[in-house]
């Protein structure tokens, strides 16, 4: 009983951390986002941006705010029909699709390349953006195995999975890969070993 209460204790403080990590994160990565993808004032007219991990958070707000800028944006989601999927299509234009997304699965991606390549029109692929990641579990004792999984095959696997499906599009263009990664990938915390594991 007092071991559950623990645990519980646990996730419920960590996901507070999680939380406040998050906003901060947020606010260096649109600086970072203004400072490399806009110093030189780049002209949209023609060039689309692949994002992952669109449901919410970065990627979320990065599809928003290119699509403001004038991009045309594909703005990969999970859950192509969920509550974030929806709120990009409230909130933006025409230049924003939606595109469902499973960077874990090959078949998934493959699926998206297709339907980018059928909806590029006269634009290129001038980025891609490896956003999607995940979070799950807590120290080594109180962690599973498949959350150590999940976050690899999320974290690291994802991106590489995307990135070489999309390379023939992003050499034609002369474009670019933003790798978004996570300060677990620098910084060791307690209670997040299957972050720390990729």
């Amino acid at each position: 009983m007092e071991l559950g209460n623990d645990v519980s204790t646990f996730r419920r403080t960590y996901k507070t951390v999680f939380a406040v990590f998050r906003l901060i994160f947020q606010g260096i990565f649109n600086g970072i986002i203004k400072t490399f993808l806009f110093w030189k004032h780049v002209k949209p007219e023609g060039k689309a941006v692949f994002i992952t991990g669109c449901d919410s958070g970065f990627g979320n707000a990065t599809a928003r705010k290119l699509d403001a800028k004038g991009f045309h944006v594909f703005a990969a989601c999970l859950f192509p029909l969920g509550p974030g999927a929806a709120q990009l299509n409230q909130e933006t234009s025409e230049r924003l699709k939606i595109v469902g997304l499973d960077v874990t699965s090959e078949e998934s991606v493959l699926k998206a390349l297709e339907f980018v390549k059928n909806n590029l029109g006269h634009c290129i692929i001038w980025a891609i953006i490896n956003n999607a990641g995940v979070y799950k579990g807590l120290s080594v004792e109180f962690s599973t195995l498949q959350e150590f999984r999940d976050c690899v095959e999320v974290n690291a696997f994802g991106p590489i999975r995307v990135t070489k499906a999309f390379l023939p599009l992003i050499r034609k263009s002369k474009g670019r890969v933003v790798n978004v990664t996570s300060m677990g990938g620098r910084v060791a915390a307690p209670n997040m070993t299957p972050l720390h594991s990729e």
